[in-house]
């Protein structure tokens, strides 16, 4: 991080944001420190840097503050390479357009009442530095969503192997929540078939701690479970609603505890989805 003394010298400045720039900061510590560099170059107190993927999107902001986060929303500020001026709160700011790649959008705040011809020759430079963090960024998601995908791929090659080779719905069911536990990372799975109006409880499977434990351990657990159970659609809470749609529906179990059905309920779990 930079000292917060004057950097009086323009060549200093430029050094010193050069540094900034080459180091492949995250965007989180890319902003903090370039924030640093506005403050220790130019004495600006309150620099902040808001940023979206795209229009529709609320912005983000760093160095982060809820208040500015919730008081921004997805308004528009200044269109890249165009300065505005904003009013978060009690605060009045300058908002400086940064040409990011399309269709992000990046602005830098500043209060208002600087001078904004005296930061335009390190513009240039913030750009591509905010531009090369948006761009590892994006690479990190996609490197997240292809870990993500192969996941459900390898679980959906597995569930076919198993749909292929087991005669026994006991034994099929326990391994295909057992596979979709440790694909997804979730604490439990269940299968329900659906007779008329009413639900049968196939497979029941909770894994309290995937970690360590063998998928011939979850099936033996899940072979000494006791027999199933029905319930009717109006007893089943959110699974009626997938029932009835077709569509994946997830739950929010903290703020709906009375939602999902007692068998699903007793596993103390903060969230739901069901397909």
């Amino acid at each position: 991080m930079l000292s917060e003394r004057h950097i009086p010298a323009e060549a200093e400045r430029f050094a010193a944001l050069g540094d900034i720039a080459t180091r492949g900061l995250a965007l989180p510590e890319l902003c903090q420190h370039l924030s640093a560099f506005f403050k220790a170059a130019f004495g600006l107190s309150d620099t902040v840097f808001a940023i979206r993927p795209q229009s529709t999107q609320p912005w983000k902001v760093y160095p982060h503050d809820e208040a500015m986060v919730t008081e921004l929303g997805v308004r528009l500020l200044a269109p890249a390479g165009g300065v505005a001026p904003v009013v978060c709160g009690s605060r009045r700011y300058l908002s400086i357009g940064l040409a990011v790649p399309s269709p992000q959008q990046a602005v830098l705040l500043v209060p208002e009442g600087l001078d904004v011809q005296s930061l335009k020759p390190m513009l240039g430079v913030v750009t591509l530095a905010v531009s090369n963090g948006l761009f590892s960024a994006a690479v990190g998601d996609q490197e997240q969503l292809l870990g993500q995908l192969g996941r459900k791929l390898r679980a959906i090659q597995q569930v076919s192997y198993q749909i292929n080779n087991s005669y026994d719905l006991k034994e099929l069911s326990a391994s295909i929540c057992s596979i979709a536990t440790q694909a997804l990372g979730a604490q439990y799975a269940g299968l329900y078939l659906l007779e008329g109006d009413s639900l049968r409880v196939v497979e029941d499977l909770a894994v309290f701690k995937t970690k360590g434990m063998s998928l011939l351990k979850m099936l033996q657990e899940a072979n000494n479970r006791e027999a199933a159970k029905v319930m009717t659609l109006g007893q089943s809470g959110f699974l009626q609603q997938v029932v009835e749609t077709g569509k994946p529906t997830m739950l929010d179990l903290l703020a709906q505890p009375d939602g999902c059905p007692e068998a699903i309920r007793e596993h103390a779990l903060a969230s739901a989805m069901a397909t």
